[in-house]
């Protein structure tokens, strides 16, 4: 037996307009608050404060909310 999704949907914060475009046709629904038509793209950007961090140290966050069992 086959199965299928019904449907997709794709949730991000931020995208250049160019890959939103792109993935359109792909799914059903894009939720995307703040889409950006610019020549270069920083997800950063959009965030009034960012920190960079570790990947041990988003691992760390992971595991810590109980999303990462190691």
């Amino acid at each position: 037996m086959t199965r299928c999704a019904r449907e997709i949907v794709v949730a991000v914060p931020t995208a250049p307009l160019s890959t939103y475009n792109a993935i359109a046709p792909l799914v059903s629904e894009i939720v995307c608050p703040d889409v950006r038509d610019a020549v270069t793209f920083a997800v950063a950007d959009a965030y009034e404060n960012w920190h960079d961090i570790s990947c041990e140290g988003a691992l760390a966050i992971l595991q810590k909310e109980g999303y990462l069992y190691v």
